[in-house]
């Protein structure tokens, strides 16, 4: 709880006054000891869309060949374009997939048996390494880092070449 309270005092020393946060795990043993009677679909609740545009939507991914397919293996092995990874490698392979394609979705496949643990280490690593893109980007086009960028243009086309494509099926 101490990094907890460090990252609520630093956002307070930066005048956010309205924080909302939630202490997720990235440790699995903690989701098999605390959470056995939490499925992942309870916990990331299936959106009720319509059928036939999930589907077109599905189809669409499925031709686009800038997919980065994610998904878990019985031994809990992470593959990512079929190729094994370890969670801790897991934002270094996807940075550089989405440094070689800006234009990519990353395709992530969940079943029942996942930990919650191991979807956050994913989608974690995704957004970190979305994160030290835009910033290289932004250090690149504007010579500042990300978290200089003030104007709404220049924010607008930080997030227009690196946005946050994910996709999570069943």
């Amino acid at each position: 709880m101490k990094d907890v309270d460090e990252v609520r005092q630093v956002l307070a020393d930066m005048r956010f006054y309205r924080i909302q946060y939630a202490v997720i795990p990235k440790n699995p043993e903690i989701d098999i000891r605390y959470y056995t009677f939490l499925s992942m679909p309870l916990r990331m609740p299936i959106r009720f869309v319509d059928s036939l545009s999930y589907q077109e939507t599905l189809d669409r991914l499925c031709e686009s060949p800038h997919q980065i397919n994610v998904s878990q293996n019985t031994l809990r092995d992470y593959l990512i374009n079929g190729v094994s990874v370890r969670g801790e490698d897991c934002k270094p392979v996807l940075k550089r997939l989405m440094q070689q394609n800006p234009d990519y979705v990353i395709r992530f496949n969940v079943d029942g048996e996942m930990l919650y643990g191991d979807y956050m280490v994913i989608l974690t690593s995704a957004f970190e390494a979305l994160n030290e893109l835009k910033d290289e980007y932004a250090m690149e086009k504007y010579s500042k880092h990300l978290e200089q960028v003030w104007s709404d243009e220049e924010m607008k086309d930080i997030n227009e070449h690196f946005s946050f494509r994910f996709f999570e099926e069943k």
